[in-house]
Order: structure tokens, then sequence, then C-alpha cells
């Protein structure tokens, strides 16, 4: 009976670490397999700024900024409905819900839609369904460009966000406080 017990976990110990072992090995594999992606897409575009001529200036400008948007994506980000397949088959009425909650907060901040959230909650409620969305940039990453017209309205969430009025004078926009 006792050698019974010592095969027997003996065993089940073999199968565990066998276990163990294979999903460090997984996990090295994909972290190895992320690495020489992004190794061959840094390659090329080494080898697309040389073919194309492209000055050592800008190209180099360009190489720190892909740089600073691989280190910032490989950091946490906050997740988006659109990361989130489960919620693509929603019905409407319980997406309509969802986006009310989740932008209402943002919303409220301007008074413009304060205000409309105390007058007519249901107009508030089409405006988080059919005219919001979450938006992840990188840094860097422009928002919109100076002359160019404005057609949205954005509000950050999360971050920092720097607003330059030509090429004179920036303007800082740090995370709404709640």
């Amino acid at each position: 009976l006792e050698r019974a017990f010592t095969i027997f976990t003996m065993f089940t110990a073999l199968v565990f670490l066998s276990s163990f072992v294979s999903s460090i090995t997984a996990e090295v594999s994909a972290f190895r397999k992320k690495r020489r992606t992004h190794k061959v897409n840094d390659e090329m575009l080494v080898k697309f700024l040389s073919e194309s001529n492209v000055s050592l200036d800008l190209g180099g400008r360009i190489q720190d900024v892909v740089l600073a948007q691989h280190v910032q994506h490989s950091s946490v980000r906050r997740i988006h409905e659109p990361d989130v397949v489960l919620l693509n088959n929603l019905p409407v009425s319980l997406k309509e819900e969802l986006h009310f909650e989740v932008y209402v907060p943002t919303l409220s901040c301007h008074p413009f839609f304060l205000n409309i959230g105390v007058l007519e909650i249901l107009a508030l409620t089409r405006i988080c369904h059919n005219a919001m969305k979450q938006q992840y940039l990188h840094a860097t990453q422009d928002l919109f460009s100076y002359g160019k017209d404005g057609n949205h309205m954005y509000f950050v969430v999360g971050g920092e966000a720097v607003y330059y009025h030509g090429k004179r004078t920036a303007t800082e926009l740090s995370k709404m406080k709640e």
C-alpha cells in the first residue's frame, strides 16, 4: 500500500512538472516569436527608409516614434469595446445601456452635456450610443492637425495630451478629474 501511494505521488508530481515545463516553453516560444516579428518589422522599416532615400534626420525621428509606440503598446493600456469580441452580438437595447453607463461620466464633465442629461435623458442616451467611441493613441501620434477642420470633440480620460497651436503655443491637457 505504501509503495502504491509513493508511485501515485511520483506519477502525479511528474504530470504536474511536465505540464508546468510545457507552459513555460509555450510562453518562451510566444515571446521569441513576438521579438522576431518586431525585428523583421524593424528591418523592413530600415530597408524602406534606405531604399526611399529618406534623410537620416527624418529616418531617425521616424524610428524614434516607432520605438516609443512599440514600448507604449507593450505596456498596459485600457481595454476598449472593440477589443471585447463578445460585445459584438449584444442586442441594441443592451448596447445603448452599456454605452450610456460607459460614456455619461465622461460627458457629464462638460456643462453642455450635463444640461442635456438633465433636460433630455433620451437625447443623451442617443449621443452615447451613436456619437461616442473610445480611441487609443500611441505616444507622439497626432489626434488632429493644425489647420484642419475640427469635426470631432475629444475627451482625454487617461494619460496626457499636448495641444500645439501652430508651432508656438503648447497647452497640456491632463486626465480629467473625477
